[in-house]
């Protein structure tokens, strides 16, 4: 697979150069100001040269490719490689012709994993779906013992006796070579059953529907929702300076663990590596999903999910997978993404259109892509609308290349899709073109992953899976030491505080580019190129060390009244005045901090063991309160302590736990 921006461009690069029209093209190319007229210019040039691109495979249904994916999830399986095992069969799955035996083989195997796995509520599923699709009479034998043994651990005993007679009668149509292990078999699960006998049935097989992993409850906001941001809690609000342009401050002294944000995404797109592993509408983690109907790249959690998928943005691009989704990397997904929904996929593209015509820009920018209302909506297209892209700070190639992939995008939906219908002219074509465009600006600026947890015993893992345009997030201006952390739930983001924020202070995120694993000259260089600033937070001003080099002995303690840095001296008293005139008792301080962080010493070390809970300790978030009170940062045990409340917070998130 290829980019289009690193083959076409590159391509219609070389053939500007024959006749010498990269200079002139160039100068041209400056002239214009809109987006539109960019997009015009290259789609021109790409058409002239024939590099526009073309329908080189499809995404149609292969029973062929529906075996060789579920071989290779066989291999996977044997090498105990499970959760990839998991995704060849969900490949499998979404390749198999409709009603076809490989359908039911590839749930039938997914029905092994999920057992591996120890997600025997997913593993009954998969042996309903695999019998409902046909699974073939001659292998059934094995999926019913599967089910009965899945009954047995769920103490589900109505269920497992039910399942032993299927057994029972299942077993007189196995070839006889196989009755005598098959009778072995049967004996065991009839003895783990008399076990089971006088515990409480459980409820039955057929009202079982979990599909997803952590079938997680989004958190509400801490306090009231606030007045102007519909997403947010009332104890921040949105200030705007011409240094630091719109940013959010605390209204309030918040403390470490309250929840600021609560944001569904106007656009969201999974990673094409999460496709076959995770809801292509909801983002979940599928353990047992059902196939799109028409193409075989993407799965959903349930019907439900694939309904709402293919009425949102599915039935356009459902036809543009196989073209587009490895070659324009996920900020072209997601450009796409925004297009298609903010103008409900083409169906209300001449009314999307004159609306952004006719849009008056305020003139008061704090309160630019608010509604009529007088609120900041992340569900509506003006938030994202308005999101800063630096056009005038890119460079005439940076801007040429954009422009190169819009026009891609823009092709593929004009001859891949039904997206423009009978609205089909210059005017509106290059419009979606311009949008495109524009959105290939803005977010890379200000698009955020998706995130997913893999939790294996003491260990943390955690990876992309999708990337979304969340309006109210994008406000946030950048620490390399931030003040709050986000965690996915689905693809809505949280937003919590993971230390004590004064009131007045700015809410801070941060880029991807942390002090305790980046350097400052690493990190300066990577945010001015992306986001066309200077840091100036205290961890850069500071040159604070990575994790590893903070200090662990002789802490810099704080003065109570003011913060002002205080060294206790051994030679002198124990309690110390500050220049505040503030009396501090140092040895006091330092008994609080030691008896505080054996608990968390101890906490740590279970965690460490895989031995948690989902909720975080009150002890961690007060160790943290009384770190950031007592001592000057950096401080490793604050990182420790921080890290492990954020390890804590995932575990509600989206997550996986393996065993």
């Amino acid at each position: 697979m290829y980019l289009f921006e690193d083959t076409i461009f590159e391509r219609l690069l070389d053939a500007l150069k024959v006749g010498d029209r990269v200079v002139v093209t160039s100068h041209l190319f400056y002239e214009f100001k809109t987006n539109s007229e960019r997009v015009a210019l290259a789609y021109q040039l790409l058409e002239e040269e024939n590099l526009l691109p073309s329908l080189e495979n499809t995404s149609e249904k292969s029973q062929k490719l529906a075996t060789d994916l579920r071989n290779e999830g066989n291999k996977a399986f044997q090498q105990r490689k499970d959760l990839l095992a998991m995704q060849y069969y969900n490949r499998s799955l979404a390749a198999a012709p409709l009603k076809s035996k490989e359908l039911s083989l590839a749930i039938g195997n997914r029905s092994a994993v999920n057992w591996a796995l120890g997600f025997y509520q997913a593993c009954l599923c998969d042996i309903k779906q695999a019998f409902q699709s046909g699974y073939p009479e001659e292998l059934r034998f094995k999926l019913l013992e599967r089910k009965m043994k899945c009954c047995l651990q769920l103490g589900m005993k109505i269920d497992a006796e039910s399942t032993l007679k299927e057994l029972e009668t299942q077993l007189r149509r196995v070839p006889s070579g196989k009755q005598v292990q098959h009778g072995s078999i049967l004996k065991s699960l009839t003895q783990e059953l008399d076990i089971l006998q006088n515990t409480p049935a459980l409820d039955c097989v057929n009202t079982i529907n979990s599909t997803a992993v952590g079938c997680i409850t989004k958190p509400t906001v801490s306090l009231k929702i606030n007045e102007e941001i519909e997403c947010a809690s009332s104890c921040i609000a949105l200030k705007y300076s011409e240094e630091k342009g719109r940013h959010l401050v605390a209204t309030k002294y918040i403390k470490p663990g309250e929840v600021l944000i609560v944001e569904q995404p106007f656009a969201s797109v999974l990673l094409p590596d999460s496709m076959a592993s995770h809801c292509f509408n909801c983002f979940a983690r599928c353990l047992s999903p059902v196939p799109c109907l028409q193409c075989s790249q993407v799965i959903f959690c349930n019907e439900k999910c694939r309904l709402d998928g293919w009425e949102r943005f599915h039935s356009v691009d459902c036809s543009l997978l196989p073209i587009i989704s490895k070659r324009v990397g996920k900020m072209g997904l997601l450009a796409l993404r925004v297009l298609l929904i903010a103008s409900q996929k083409g169906k209300n593209l001449q009314q999307f259109f004159e609306d952004v015509e006719n849009q008056d820009e305020s003139p008061d920018v704090r309160t630019r892509g608010f509604n009529q209302n007088g609120r900041y909506v992340s569900t509506e297209y003006w938030p994202i609308h308005y999101l800063i892209g630096h056009s005038d700070r890119r460079s005439n190639a940076d801007l040429f290349r954009r422009s190169v992939t819009a026009a891609c995008l823009l092709h593929c939906l004009e001859v891949f899709s039904d997206f423009f219908g009978s609205n089909f002219d210059d005017d509106l074509y290059y419009f979606c073109g311009g949008i495109l465009l524009q959105q290939l600006q803005s977010l890379p600026c200000n698009a955020h992953e998706v995130s997913e947890m893999i939790v294996n015993g003491g260990s943390f893992e955690s990876q992309e899976i999708g990337a979304a345009g969340y309006a109210t997030l994008s406000l946030l201006n950048h620490s390399c030491d931030p003040n709050v952390v986000r965690h996915s739930y689905g693809d809505w983001a949280v937003l919590r505080a993971i230390r004590p924020i004064q009131q007045g202070e700015d809410i801070l995120d941060n880029y991807g580019y942390h002090h305790a694993l980046h350097s400052v000259d690493y990190r300066q260089n990577q945010l001015s190129q992306q986001y066309f600033f200077h840091c100036l937070c205290e961890a850069c001003q500071g040159s604070w060390p990575f994790y590893k080099e903070q200090p662990i002995s002789n802490p810099v303690f704080k003065c109570q009244q003011c913060g002002t840095s205080i060294k206790r001296d051994i030679e002198i008293s124990a309690k110390i005045q500050c220049t505040c005139g503030a009396v501090n008792d140092i040895e006091l301080m330092e008994n609080e901090l030691k008896k505080s962080s054996v608990l968390f010493r101890q906490t740590l070390s279970d965690v460490l063991k895989g031995q948690y809970l989902q909720e975080v300790p009150e002890s961690l978030l007060e160790h943290l309160i009384l770190l950031s009170t007592n001592i000057q940062r950096p401080w490793r045990e604050f990182s420790e302590c921080q890290e492990t409340i954020k390890q804590y917070l995932s575990l509600q998130a989206n997550h996986i736990v393996l065993r």
